[in-house]
């Protein structure tokens, strides 16, 4: 008798250890904690939203929890957590994920930094520690297009923010992305496009400490072309190749930002 319940307690910690091994792009989004249990004060250093946007960047659906999207299933979705230490010699990152049943699915590598000043500290070691998180390869499953989600993050600098959102038209445009984020690069620099209900936001990684993106302008229908106006009301036509590059005419030459995931 006791060798069968012995081979039931194995048997059922197989199944659950298979079912939290289910792969991260199979879920649909991550929900990112506005605390961290390790600092007093909500997004301090903002670091809450360097996670979201890490998240974002490497190919998850990342929102705080005021933002989650209407009309998903809750265990589509994942929980993020951080585990933070800063010590005399080393501030020390851990990313953790887990399911809906609070099991854990992931765990990344230690991240460390040697800075002295915290919000460099955690910012270093955050970034060191999703270097094992960029090299999955994550692309999470598409979610619903109904979303009360809200871009509140103070590190987003977007001037255009106020105006009035219409439906957008993308019936006539090739090869237009469907994710809420797609990321880009050029020149070793890293850009992100952001899906709204009336445009599509551009995004450039901000080299500055107190930034993680800064706003660059968006992309229209309009007179039946897409075009992107920036920050300065300059418009240039734009389009996307099939390789899912973003082709921008600047009348000199194209721009080509070469699509990342």
């Amino acid at each position: 008798m006791k060798n069968f319940y012995l081979l039931v307690f194995l048997f059922i910690s197989v199944v659950s250890t298979g079912i939290s091994q289910k792969p991260l792009s199979d879920y649909s989004y991550v929900i990112v904690p506005e605390v961290y249990s390790f600092l007093n004060e909500k997004d301090e250093y903002q670091l809450n939203s360097l996670t979201k946007f890490l998240f974002n960047k490497y190919g998850f659906h990342a929102y705080f929890d005021r933002e989650t999207p209407v009309n998903v299933q809750r265990c589509d979705g994942l929980w993020a957590d951080v585990i933070g230490s800063p010590g005399f010699v080393y501030t020390r990152i851990e990313v953790v994920l887990r399911d809906c049943y609070g099991a854990e699915v992931y765990k990344s590598n230690e991240g460390k930094s040697k800075e002295k000043n915290f919000k460099k500290a955690y910012f270093e070691a955050m970034r060191r520690s999703f270097e094992s998180i960029e090299v999955l390869g994550v692309k999470q499953l598409e979610i619903g297009e109904t979303s009360s989600y809200v871009a509140t993050s103070n590190t987003v600098v977007d001037n255009d923010s106020n105006s009035i959102e219409t439906p957008f038209d993308n019936s006539n445009i090739k090869n237009l992305p469907l994710s809420k984020y797609t990321t880009y690069s050029y020149l070793d620099e890293v850009f992100l496009l952001k899906k709204t209900k009336s445009d599509y936001k551009f995004y450039k990684e901000s080299s500055d400490e107190n930034e993680d993106l800064l706003y660059l302008g968006k992309l229209v229908y309009n007179q039946n072309e897409l075009q992107y106006i920036d920050v300065e009301k300059n418009t240039y036509k734009v389009y996307f190749e099939e390789s899912k590059d973003l082709i921008m005419e600047t009348g000199k030459e194209n721009i080509v930002y070469k699509f990342e995931n």
